[in-house]
């Protein structure tokens, strides 16, 4: 790999390294339904990663991990009790001007529930948590948790007064 091939193909490539079917330790579920058994490696690596997720069980059902009952994915379009919530989740609003709002944000919902459902079986979901939580960490200033990340490999790129933290921040598309 090149300092000029995308920043795409570099994090495929920390992520699934030369593996030439990473979807085979593809981790699918259907979401409407409980589930009542996992794979020790893959409880364990939630119970270290998601630890809160993991203490308690879910729904009626005492699923171990959330489910959504009414959920469906039909023709590529993801359905839940009815309306079509799109792939990057369910908006309501109604129309109007308000005040006295709110501005909450998520810290990376969309990978960490990816983390969460160990998308990418453990030994990939591990390597992208890494990404994951490098940048958040990055975001927020926290070099010292940022070095641990991706086995210190970035340490160098973003240490305190190093030339290449400016670039690394902007590859990262850290503000």
């Amino acid at each position: 790999m090149s300092v000029n091939d995308t920043t795409n193909a570099l994090t495929t490539r920390i992520i699934f390294g030369n593996e030439k079917k990473p979807q085979d330790e593809f981790c699918y579920r259907n979401l409407a339904e409980p589930v009542h058994h996992l794979d020790e490696e893959i409880y364990q690596f939630l119970a270290e990663a998601c630890p809160e997720m993991m203490q308690q069980t879910h729904g009626e059902a005492g699923s171990l991990l959330p489910y959504f009952p009414g959920y469906t994915f039909e023709n590529g379009t993801s359905i839940y009790r009815g309306e079509e919530v799109g792939e990057g989740g369910y908006v309501y609003s109604e129309p109007g001007v308000y005040g006295n709002v709110a501005l909450l944000d998520i810290i990376s919902m969309h990978p960490h529930s990816s983390i969460a459902e160990c998308l990418f079986g453990v030994r990939f979901t591990k390597a992208f948590r890494d990404i994951v939580e490098s940048r958040v960490s990055i975001k927020h200033e926290a070099w010292n948790l940022a070095n641990t990340m991706l086995d210190g490999k970035t340490h160098a790129l973003h240490s305190e007064g190093n030339q290449w933290r400016d670039d690394f921040q902007k590859i990262w598309q850290v503000p």
